[in-house]
């Protein structure tokens, strides 16, 4: 199957089951933190371990399937990615906002947006039906703080997968002792699970992450194919490519010919491979000339993409969309995009 490899802005509404947030390289950690990991007892994690900090105490050999770093350029930058989707996660509109009733324990919900103004709690068992589709995705945005007591789960039916399940959490996250829980815990402060709480997803802590004796899954192969597309400027003619699956990165030819848009002008995007069944639309912005801030576009239909600078077009020869969101690292604009196949 193949798709085109195209250059864009992802909008900041988001309907959900349609987009999914993009976890960027982040998606391979099954633990990152900005300030430190510590560990007490077996605990099992199948994923990556790293924090921006300096210390990552209390693991043995063979309980990290995956690698495990403090302060590195890829922790740092899987670190900027975990941000920049818990900023997307938290900035979504719509959905259903919840004033009263913080207790999501004993529900059943299908695919949305879910807001809770102050805290959150699941005592008990939490349902997540996807009823039958794939991409159906949940985003729980949390004001404070998110606690699931102990022996509590959250269960997926009816084809919903952790991948689409994103927990907001805009304080510390607390798992408790025997709870089983599925989905990404994006926190603004802490998480902490108590002893024997299993994952399945990854944890991204804006602080530490404090582990007992615990079990933690992530899929860094199959819950975020992409590209990431960056340039020292906003000039298509520096542009470079990758795709990547997880943590492995894979070389792809980009466009032979990719030159500042005039008002007579476009260009083809060529097609690439990837493995992916998921499908969405939304409106997008295409980034086609040099300046500071992208252009908006929106796309009109999978073949035709029109931006607002007058007469400047990409298109391309397929009927495939894609789902991406732009995000400012490092002094220059770094892409991360999850591939559409139809």
């Amino acid at each position: 199957m193949h798709i085109a490899s195209l250059l864009f802005w992802f909008a900041a509404l988001v309907t959900p089951g349609l987009t999914q947030i993009n976890l960027g390289i982040a998606v391979s950690y099954g633990a990152l933190a900005e300030s430190g990991i510590t560990n007490t007892g077996s605990t099992t994690i199948n994923g990556n371990v790293g924090t921006t900090g300096s210390s990552i105490i209390g693991f043995h050999p063979g309980d990290v399937v995956g690698t495990s770093e403090a302060a590195t350029d890829t922790v740092v930058r899987a670190r900027a990615d975990a941000l920049a989707a818990y900023n997307i996660a938290q900035g979504l509109h719509g959905g259903i906002e919840s004033t009263a009733n913080s207790e999501l324990g004993g529900q059943t919900l299908p695919a949305g947006i879910y807001r809770y103004t102050s805290g959150a709690s699941i005592t008990g068992i939490l349902t997540l039906d996807a009823a039958g589709n794939s991409a159906a995705t949940w985003v729980f945005q949390i004001a404070s703080t998110l606690i699931a007591d102990s022996a509590s789960s959250v269960v997926l039916i009816n084809g919903a997968s952790e991948c689409n399940v994103y927990w907001a959490v805009g304080s510390s996250a607390t798992l408790g002792s025997t709870s089983a829980f599925s989905g990404n815990i994006l926190a603004s402060a802490s998480i902490t699970l108590k002893t024997g709480a299993k994952v399945q997803g990854g944890l991204y802590a804006g602080a530490a992450i404090t582990l007992d004796t615990n079990s933690i899954t992530v899929d860094g192969t199959g819950c975020s194919p992409h590209v990431s597309i960056s340039s020292t400027s906003l000039s298509p003619t520096t542009f470079t490519s990758s795709t990547s699956s997880g943590s492995k990165d894979i070389p792809i030819t980009p466009p032979s010919t990719l030159s500042t848009l005039t008002s007579s002008s476009s260009i083809s995007v060529p097609s690439i491979s990837v493995i992916s069944t998921d499908t969405c639309t939304d409106t997008y912005s295409i980034p086609s000339t040099s300046t500071t801030t992208p252009p908006k576009t929106t796309l009109t239909t999978a073949a035709s993409i029109t931006t607002t600078n007058p007469g400047s077009s990409y298109t391309t020869s397929t009927t495939t969309r894609e789902c991406e969101e732009l995000v400012p690292i490092y002094g220059y604009w770094h892409w991360h995009g999850k591939h559409i196949v139809t």
